[in-house]
């Protein structure tokens, strides 16, 4: 949020003409890593018998002095250089009281918070009421976004330096995280990203696939991942339906680290149409799913017949 709106450092300058309120003078954007709210406050009844210590995420301890929000005037970036009163927030995805959900009707993880005023709505130990009483304003800010939780083509080619991820579904009413396919060579007893992979027939190969920015709260799973020869219109698939094919030894372990998969088989070639000698540029792609860390495979749809 800081690289987007502001040009000094957190919460230190004043606000960019990027940002284009909506008609309830807000601005909210889905993140990666967090969720971004600015609200023009200047306009609201009430909000004087407030102070920028009474604003807390549900989790108080994500408030104005832990920095993940910021209520103050800042100078407008029209000519006029009129003051405006911005509360801004920073809301991450995993911690700050935020929740997660899975939808299964849209195939898509939502993730909610709230911003309080802290002070007097904080609720505790099961209480279906705010602690305490008092007829000063009350704030609950909802926010919520909405993610993808199925991608398709996460890939790679075996002699290529980038991974791309296009994902399945795309509207207006969801939010897509960065995926990785990354091909892996062991070294000194650990794994290093191998961007220029080259292997002969029968070589052992290894890959990594899944998050750019991991989230805790979220689980990946790989749901068939196939090679696809660039030289001709061939594929072998080496995982389907979340199981490893056994003719190219393929292993794949789920969850290898938080957000990430790890796979591993033995390089084959394609032969028909093939010229002797012909190095074969190949491509790996994968199709992901995502579920949430709270759920079984099984509850998130992900069903294994493995034989």
């Amino acid at each position: 949020m800081d690289e987007m709106f502001f040009s000094t450092g957190r919460f230190a300058a004043p606000l960019d003409s990027l940002v284009q309120f909506d008609s309830d003078n807000a601005f909210f954007q889905c993140g990666e890593n967090s969720m971004s709210l600015i609200v023009r406050t200047d306009a609201m009844e009430n909000l004087w018998t407030m102070d920028q210590s009474d604003f807390s995420l549900l989790d108080i301890n994500c408030n104005a002095a832990s920095n993940y929000l910021l209520w103050q005037a800042f100078e407008s970036s029209d000519p006029s250089g009129d003051l405006v009163e911005l509360l801004v927030v920073d809301i991450p995805l995993d911690s700050c009281g935020t929740t997660a959900r899975f939808d299964e009707d849209t195939k898509q993880i939502i993730f909610e918070n709230k911003v309080i005023n802290g002070a007097f709505s904080v609720m505790q130990n099961g209480q279906d009421t705010h602690g305490g009483i008092t007829n000063q304003a009350i704030i609950d800010y909802a926010v919520e976004c909405k993610y993808n939780a199925v991608y398709t083509d996460a890939s790679i080619s075996n002699s290529a330096e980038h991974a791309t991820l296009k994902d399945a579904i795309k509207n207006q009413d969801a939010d897509s995280f960065s995926m990785f396919l990354s091909y892996q060579q062991m070294v000194n007893g650990g794994m290093v990203e191998f961007p220029d992979a080259t292997y002969t027939v029968g070589d052992p190969a290894m890959f990594t696939v899944g998050m750019v920015h991991p989230n805790k709260m979220i689980n990946v799973y790989v749901e068939s991942c196939t090679m696809q020869s660039g030289t001709t219109e061939s594929e072998y698939p080496i995982v389907e339906q979340h199981c490893p094919d056994v003719f190219t030894n393929t292993k794949l372990e789920d969850q290898y680290t938080n957000g990430t998969s790890l796979l591993s088989f033995t390089m084959f070639e394609f032969v028909d149409a093939m010229g002797d000698g012909v190095e074969q540029d190949n491509n790996m792609v994968c199709n992901l799913v995502l579920c949430l860390a709270t759920d079984t495979p099984e509850s998130c749809g992900i069903v294994k017949t493995c034989t």
